[in-house]
Parts: C-alpha cells; structure tokens; sequence
C-alpha cells in the first residue's frame, strides 16, 4: 500500500494545487465554468484517492468542497467577453 501511495502521492498533490488556484480565482472573481468544471473533478477524485489510502477526514473534507462548488454560481471575468 505504502508503494502504491508513493506512485500517486504526486497527483494528489496537484489536485490540491487546482483546488488553492480556483479558490484564489474565485476570491477575484474571475472563474469561467471550464475552471469551476475542472475543480469540482479535481475534489472528486480527491476525496476518492484519499479515502482510499484512509484519509477519511481529508475526504469528507473533499467531498464538502466538492458540493460547495456544485452550488457555487458561475463567474465570467467581464474582460474575457469583450471582443
């Protein structure tokens, strides 16, 4: 299991650094739906990865983040509908 964990520890990892980029942008308010898409795929496949390996409180935790983006309206950066 501790083998298993080395070869994916890494992707775990980038997931959690979609997750801090997301909520930065959506601190700016400049999250499109591609970029919320993509961070609640990231908190589902880490709430899956991580309960796997027994983090069951890093899940749960995955798995509030993930419905909390479900629910969260989507936000367009008005410069990227300017032509």
């Amino acid at each position: 299991m501790a083998q298993i964990w080395q070869n994916i520890h890494e992707g775990v990892f980038k997931h959690l650094e979609n997750l801090e980029e997301i909520v930065l942008n959506l601190q700016s308010k400049i999250c499109n739906s591609n970029q919320l898409q993509a961070a609640q795929k990231s908190t589902h496949q880490l709430a899956g990865t991580v309960a796997t390996f027994g983090f069951e409180a890093a899940s749960h935790i995955a798995k509030a983040i993930e419905i909390l983006l479900q629910n969260q309206p989507i936000l367009i950066n008005i410069d990227s509908l300017l032509l």
